[in-house]
């Protein structure tokens, strides 16, 4: 008969932005009160020990540094439950392990574990921590894994869209349990994550929670899409101005249909800048919430010429685009 709002599904990641003190409480709370009381089978628990060994201090050397990362697949929905309306990137989660991990001594081994219901993550993260690296990589096999996206029948593809079982249930929890045995945490707003940090209040938190990713502005600058020099507001009875290229921006107003806007020539992920100042979305199929709703903004004007990229940028740029893919609206009425 009760419900905490910090934890239901749209509302969770306002647990990361917590009073430190707060949080801390909380944590705390929660963890002395499941303490003895909640325990998982042995045998689950085994398999989370034949993991979290590898890292634990062993023959009187010093126990390794474990960095947990838990990285949702990207689907309009994962982004939609976030509180910065978006999903970030394999990249964005890859070099904020990186920075964490830059920060151990060199005298300590140093692990990453991957949680994950994305086959693209598992692949990035080999790509980015090979085995002969200095940094090893625990990712499980046979968790039920699917590449995101949304399916032909226009459901998510997500992995428990498809027949579950209870062993899918069983790697969930261990994952969970392995999380709660690292020293860090890279995450974003998700129940197993939450569950990690409740259940080890000496866990270190590193929630990926901007609305835009590090390097948006070089990415806008250097669009990768066509960008026109005007648009006609096509969607009735208006489309919201927002204040950076995201739908949890700050609200600056609204164009009225068949008004005509003017752009600076820069774009990011379906997002077009108007002259006078704000962001645009263009269309809004690329939100969850304007599935159907199609064209808000029709070009009228010829596009801009394609910039390029200055030597150097154009890795940065194509990360920080990528980041901000599958960016779903905001919970409001009207697109955009």
């Amino acid at each position: 008969s009760r419900i905490n709002c910090v934890f239901m599904n749209m509302l969770r990641g306002f647990v990361w932005t917590l009073p430190a003190h707060d949080l801390a409480a909380l944590r705390s709370a929660y963890a002395a009160a499941t303490d003895g009381g909640l325990r998982p089978a042995p045998w689950l628990s085994a398999r989370a020990d034949e993991i979290c060994d590898r890292w634990a201090a062993s023959g009187g050397a010093a126990a390794g540094a474990a960095l947990g990362v838990h990285k949702r697949l990207g689907t309009p929905e994962v982004a939609a439950c976030q509180l910065s309306q978006r999903a970030p990137s394999c990249a964005e989660f890859i070099a904020r392990a990186r920075s964490i991990l830059e920060q151990v001594p060199e005298t300590r081994r140093k692990f990453v574990f991957l949680a994950t219901d994305d086959a693209h993550a598992v692949t990035a993260f080999t790509e980015a921590f090979p085995a002969n690296g200095s940094i090893e990589l625990i990712c499980r096999s046979g968790v039920k894994r699917t590449e995101g996206g949304v399916r032909e029948d226009g459901v998510d593809n997500e992995a428990h869209r498809s027949p579950c079982e209870v062993g899918d249930a069983e790697d969930a929890l261990v994952d969970a349990l392995c999380l709660a045995r690292c020293h860090d945490l890279v995450c974003i707003d998700s129940n197993l994550s939450i569950f990690a940090a409740l259940t080890n209040p000496a866990l270190r938190l590193h929630p990926l929670n901007g609305i835009l990713p590090e390097g948006w502005e070089q990415a806008a600058a250097f669009p990768d899409e066509v960008v026109y020099r005007e648009y006609k507001v096509a969607y009735s009875p208006m489309v919201f101005v927002r204040s950076a290229p995201s739908a949890a921006s700050e609200l600056l107003g609204a164009r009225r249909a068949g008004e005509l806007v003017a752009t600076t020539g820069r774009g990011l992920d379906g997002w077009v800048e108007i002259l006078g100042g704000g962001w645009m979305l263009v269309d809004a199929e690329r939100q969850l919430i304007g599935r159907g709703k199609g064209a808000l903004l029709e070009p009228v004007g010829p596009p801009w010429p394609s910039p390029s990229a200055p030597s150097g940028a154009a890795d940065a740029t194509a990360d920080a685009a990528a980041a901000v893919a599958a960016a779903p609206a905001a919970l409001v009425a009207t697109p955009g």
